[in-house]
């Protein structure tokens, strides 16, 4: 059996090369993000439930964007 020493070599470390395809590749494999779709009875049961609001109030309390509220 080996005896540990206590000193451990650092990994190699990789070239930047390499590091910026990396880079590269997380960028591209990110995409766009995917939109959260609200049926329309769902639209008109918040803005039922959130008469006499203003728009913003009621996308703040609903937890809907203000914009989805728009439509």
């Amino acid at each position: 059996m080996e005896a540990a020493s206590g000193i451990e070599e650092p990994p190699d470390e990789p070239s930047a090369s390499v590091v910026t395809l990396q880079a590269i590749s997380v960028q591209i494999s990110a995409g766009k993000q995917h939109r959260k779709h609200y049926s329309m009875k769902k639209k008109r049961a918040v803005l039922r439930a959130t008469e006499g609001m203003s728009e913003r109030e009621a996308a703040r309390t609903q937890g809907i964007p203000r914009w989805t509220l728009n439509d």
